[in-house]
Parts: structure tokens; C-alpha cells; sequence
């Protein structure tokens, strides 16, 4: 049996969650559907498109070497990656008379919906099913119009890691992984940081780049004891965030509500940090309390809250029986619930249940 894969960009750097679920495919062979295409991917075939085909698709929804694709490999079912996604295929999908699953991350549900209220109406009308990654981006699709009953709440996964023992040293590590945007809230771990640093000997990495990238280092001007790696400028940006990821003794995430009305979904980053049994500080923000458990795998603040964050981060600093602790749940409970590998077998799941509905 064959899935297609529909994303506008195959592979965006910060889109490694597509990725896992294509690689851990057992039963469903994918094929990827790519509007533009920049990377090798010897796991599965790959369709992309011109410039022109990309302009019609833009226009029309259509194309000509997707409904080939579709029809030659005998693809079965669809799985757009995005609503954006979903609604620019939807009438592709009509045509090849083929059920599709679209799958809502972040900016698809939140930011894009405040600049187009009805973007998704015929997609809500005409896809078979809708994944989101929590119950809070799920009331936020009903309340965009799509039927509550075609929504299913699934979880990404991430690799299953060994608990991982951290050395004492001389200072403590604290690390942010993640775009330079708005919604990451980077500024607000900075300040914080600046607070703690009064009284503890400690140190801020933030990996990562962004159009914030300015701003934040003007935040940050003037303190040595604030680092700033840019991991995309390497050839391997995954190894750099995963080497500071173990080094590290506390990973701080503190996402807010963007102005343009974007949020995250659950931060691909904090599961990683969490497997790698590292505690986590983030915030009271979208579907982020599915992946921690305030005060036993990490902590919860309120978004903004420079001086709960502040707080937090010194508690977490100077008590490493704590951090031990919230490390171990935190590893427990990334195997239990975002294993990217069972994740993938709950995808084929919904595939088969989609499939048995249309037949």
C-alpha cells in the first residue's frame, strides 16, 4: 500500500517531524509529493515541480505531474503536511477520487487562519481526516469550522533514547533550541537569565537562527556568559543541537502567543531535550503541557513571566537531585508516549481506519 506525502517543501530544516514519519514507515510505502524539492531522500521516490507547475498549483490547484504520480504509483491515500498543504492539494485529492489525512502543526492553525478566517472551509468539507497534536489545537479546528468528528489527536515521536547520567561541573548550562521568531519567546529567557546569573555561575547557549537574530544579540550585548550557535550554518545542524543537548543541564523553551496570532503545537525540541533526560522550563502555552508534566518532568510558567521564569531556572540550577529526578520522568515519558517509532505504527493506524471507512 501507498501513501503520498504532500509538503510544499521537501525538507524544510526545522521540519525533521516529517521526516521520522516517513522513515518509520513499516507498512504503508511513502511516495513524496513536494511543490519544491532541495534535498536527496533515498528512502522514498520523489515528485516535485517546475516552476510553472508550482505557479499553476498556486492558481489552479492543479497538476499534472502529481495526478500522473498519484495514478502511476497507485497511491491509495494522501497525508498532507500542514493545513496550508491540505488546502492547496484539496482538489488534486477530489480528482484522484482519494481519501486524505492533513495533519495541523503550529502556524497552520493559529497564524495563518487570522489572515484567511475561511481558508480551510472546502478542506474541512472534503478531507477524511484531521490530526492534531493535543486538545487544545484541537478546540481551536472546531472552532474553525472543521467537524469535530474528523478530528484525531496524535502525538509525534522522537528517537528512543537511553537515560543519560550528566556530570556535575563547575557551572551550570542552560539551552535554547529554536528559530529566532517571536513565538519561541527568546527574549524572555534571555532576560531571565540575566537574573539568574547575579547569584549563580552559569551559562545561556541558544542554537539556532532567525529573523530575530539582531534583536536578541542586542538583549544579550555586553554578557560573555551568553553564546549564541548558529547550527544551520554547519553541514550537520542536527549533531550540533544534540551535542549541546548533552551537555546541557536545563532546557528553557518559554513560547508565547506571537502578535500575528501565531503559537506553537508541541515543540519538536522539548521531546528531544526530554529523551535526552534533560529537565525542562517552558510555558503555560497551546498543546506544550501534553509533553511536560509540571513539577515532575520539568516546570510550567506563564508566558511572559520573566520573574516565574527567572525562578524557576535558579530552583532548577541549585538543585540537582531535582534535576536528576525530572530527568528520569521526562525520558520515561517520551518512550511512553512520543516513541517516534510507535507513533508511526498509530499513523498506519489511522490510515488503515480511513481506508476501511472510504471502502
Amino acid at each position: 500500500m501507498k501513501v503520498a506525502h504532500f509538503v510544499h517543501k521537501w525538507l524544510n530544516p526545522s521540519e525533521t517531524f516529517i521526516y521520522s514519519q516517513v522513515k518509520n514507515a513499516k507498512r504503508y510505502s511513502p511516495i513524496i509529493l513536494a511543490a519544491q524539492s532541495t534535498k536527496h531522500f533515498p528512502e522514498a521516490k520523489i515528485y516535485s515541480l517546475s516552476t510553472a507547475e508550482r505557479i499553476g498549483l498556486k492558481v489552479f490547484g492543479l497538476s499534472k505531474t502529481f495526478q500522473s504520480a498519484i495514478e502511476h504509483e497507485g497511491i491509495k491515500i494522501i497525508h498532507s503536511h500542514f493545513g496550508m498543504a491540505g488546502r492547496a492539494i484539496v482538489a488534486i485529492k477530489k480528482k484522484a477520487a482519494i481519501p486524505m489525512i492533513t495533519s495541523f502543526y503550529g502556524y497552520d492553525c493559529y497564524g495563518f487562519p487570522e489572515k484567511s478566517p475561511n481558508g480551510y472551509n472546502e478542506l474541512f468539507k472534503q478531507g477524511e481526516l484531521f490530526l492534531a497534536l493535543g486538545n487544545h489545537m484541537k478546540d481551536r479546528l472546531i472552532s474553525l469550522g472543521c467537524p469535530p468528528d474528523k478530528i484525531k489527536i496524535h502525538h509525534l515521536g522522537v528517537k528512543n533514547e537511553k537515560y543519560i547520567q550528566r556530570k556535575k561541573k563547575s557551572r551550570i548550562f542552560f539551552l535554547s533550541v529554536a528559530r529566532f521568531v517571536e513565538k519561541k519567546g527568546l527574549e524572555y529567557v534571555i532576560k531571565a537569565f540575566l537574573e539568574v546569573r547575579k547569584n549563580i555561575h552559569c551559562e545561556l547557549r541558544i542554537v539556532g537562527n532567525g529573523p530575530l537574530e539582531k534583536r536578541l544579540k542586542t538583549i544579550a550585548a555586553g554578557y560573555p556568559d551568553i553564546k549564541f550557535i548558529d547550527n544551520f550554518s554547519s553541514l550537520e545542524p542536527r549533531t550540533i543541537v544534540r551535542n549541546e543537548m548533552l551537555s546541557a543541564d536545563v532546557f528553557v523553551l518559554p513560547s508565547i502567543r506571537a502578535s500575528n496570532g501565531d503559537m506553537e503545537g508541541t515543540p519538536v525540541t522539548l521531546m528531544e531535550a526530554s529523551s535526552l533526560s534533560l529537565p525542562c522550563i517552558s510555558t503555560l502555552h497551546s498543546d506544550i503541557p501534553e509533553i511536560i508534566d509540571d513539577g515532575k518532568t520539568g516546570f510550567l510558567v506563564p508566558e511572559k513571566d520573566i520573574e516565574k521564569l527567572a525562578d524557576r531556572m535558579k530552583e532548577l540550577a541549585l538543585d540537582a537531585k531535582k534535576r536528576i529526578a525530572f530527568g528520569r520522568a521526562a525520558n520515561r515519558k517520551i518512550k511512553r508516549e512520543f516513541n517516534e517509532k510507535v507513533q508511526a505504527g498509530k499513523l498506519e493506524k489511522l490510515y488503515d481506519s480511513v481506508l476501511r471507512v472510504r471502502h
